[in-house]
């Protein structure tokens, strides 16, 4: 079962009793400027992104390719854009079954702790499912309020399953495709 541009996945009422009800649907190319506006802003609040330069153009091209998979899901509450679940499929390198996982997962400051997310993952879920992936994979990696964002998971029935590893050098650095001395000796 596939998902047209603009079909509905899912509607709720706010369950902390707010004006107006919740709209989730796969983004369209109308959506592109209020996705870069959200996630321009995610990118601030990041700890973790908000030290790597955002360049908006790229940014803006990232989501317009996104969105003809049909695996970007927005949540909007009152006309307003409050979160975005960009989800991807993929082949095992080592087989022909596949996996889903988010590229990116963000709700709104004001959203957070609504439905809001759970009704994002849900669509992702259904999404991907119809594409007969056999695992779902869902990462929290901006450092924002992650200890909620694992909360979710876990109560969606998501575990741990591996770990992932960073290292880092300056903007000036990994412009030139280099990691500084500090960061490759373990600080940054």
């Amino acid at each position: 079962m596939g998902y047209a541009t603009q079909h509905v996945v899912g509607r709720a009422r706010d369950c902390q009793g707010a004006e107006g009800g919740l709209m989730i649907r796969t983004a369209t190319s109308e959506d592109v400027e209020a996705l870069v506006e959200l996630l321009s802003a995610g990118h601030r609040e990041s700890p973790r992104w908000g030290a790597v330069p955002l360049v908006v153009d790229h940014l803006r091209v990232g989501i317009a390719t996104a969105i003809p998979t049909g695996g970007v899901f927005v949540a909007v509450r009152d006309e307003v854009l409050v979160g975005v679940l960009i989800g991807t499929t993929h082949r095992y390198w080592f087989s022909d079954c596949g996996y889903a996982a988010n590229m990116q997962f963000y709700i709104s400051k004001a959203a957070r702790g609504s439905i809001d997310g759970v009704r994002l993952i849900s669509a992702f879920e259904a999404w991907a499912i119809a594409r007969g992936v056999i695992e779902l994979r869902l990462s929290v990696d901006a450092a924002i309020n992650d200890a909620a964002a694992v909360r979710l998971f876990e109560a969606m029935g998501y575990a741990p399953s591996c770990a992932s590893y960073s290292k880092y050098g300056s903007p000036r650095d990994a412009a030139r495709g280099i990691l500084s001395a500090s960061s490759r000796d373990g600080g940054v």
